[in-house]
């Protein structure tokens, strides 16, 4: 009787997750709590789209909106641009885009619940840019085969989380670089003081070659994310004025899982810093003791054990991605 208890207890509970992230929209955490919150579209009209013009119709501008997508949606050849306080939300594990998703400038929005490929580079060639954003929470998203990079966020963008997320490639095109932080060493003129972002409970899976992420000029929180992609180049990469705070992550299979980098450009000398506390690391290769004295996140956060990070984030009703 115990046992079945159990496994009702657990069927619930999965059924719950399923329920809450289809019709629900989750609360923001991390950097996209700080210095204000992040609502998206709370208090506005919800409208459900499952057609290229609908989508643009509802989310181009700035006023407050839940927007639910139905089904996938081909953006066509051009970014497609959010504006602010919106939320964009998957009707089920099979809503998405193909394309490139885009926000420049835009404040206060919820992306939850899709899926992002962009095999053909379309646009930015990214799935999902970040241009100048702020207060940006992106939860429980399915990144494949994307281009340029999968969620890129640059350009002064800030107070941005990202969790429970799942990266992956089907073929490697020599190009499969996820998430890039700050574009440019030149650009510290926009970038100093921004790019703070947390990274927690996303999974890192097959044929993920490196910026997992790799951060120019930023503030990087990463917890509890789990890394298996063998044959990656790196996974963090800290360079020019940036600090990364990486905490009982785990990696397996994994070549490199934190390093420092110094560009050849005439700006590029100053390599960041990494603290890497607590982390699992299994069958990997090169792992190199960073102990730097980097930023205290400025928000409260449960930090579980790293031992239990890989059941949580790869669990089919659960963990990271769409459902």
């Amino acid at each position: 009787m115990k046992r079945q208890t159990l496994a009702v207890k657990a069927l619930f509970g999965a059924l719950a997750v399923f329920i809450s992230l289809a019709n629900s929209v989750l609360g923001a955490d991390g950097f996209a709590n700080v210095s204000g919150t992040t609502t998206g579209g709370a208090g506005g009209a919800t409208v459900t789209v499952s057609t290229l013009s609908a989508l643009t119709s509802a989310i181009k501008d700035d006023t407050r909106r839940i927007v639910r997508v139905s089904g996938t949606i081909n953006l066509g050849s051009s970014s497609v641009r959010f504006g602010a306080n919106k939320t964009i939300i998957g009707v089920g594990a099979g809503s998405g885009f193909i394309g490139n998703l885009k926000g420049v400038d835009k404040n206060n929005v919820i992306i939850q619940n899709l899926n992002f490929t962009n095999p053909n580079s379309v646009g930015d060639g990214d799935g999902l840019t970040l241009d100048g954003c702020t207060h940006v929470f992106v939860t429980h998203c399915t990144f494949k085969q994307c281009g340029d990079g999968s969620l890129d966020i640059t350009h002064g963008s800030d107070y941005v989380t990202v969790s429970w997320c799942k990266f992956l490639y089907t073929s490697n095109t020599g190009h499969n670089f996820v998430n890039l932080i700050g574009h440019s060493d030149n650009n510290a003129a926009e970038d100093t003081g921004k790019l703070r972002i947390t990274f927690h409970h996303n999974w890192w899976s097959t044929l993920c070659a490196e910026r997992m992420p790799r951060v120019r000029f930023g503030r990087i929180h990463s917890y509890n994310n789990y890394f298996n992609s063998p044959g990656n180049n790196y996974c963090f990469r800290a360079s020019i004025n940036s600090e990364i705070l990486a905490q009982n992550n785990s990696f397996e299979k994994i070549k490199t899982p934190y390093e420092k980098f110094a560009s050849s450009s005439s700006t590029g000398s100053k390599v960041g810093k990494i603290r890497a506390t607590g982390n699992l690391t299994v069958s990997c290769t090169d792992v190199k003791a960073f102990n730097d004295s980097v930023f205290t996140p400025p928000y409260s956060f449960s930090l579980g054990a790293a031992s239990g990070v890989k059941a949580a984030v790869t669990s089919s009703s659960s963990g990271a991605g769409t459902h």
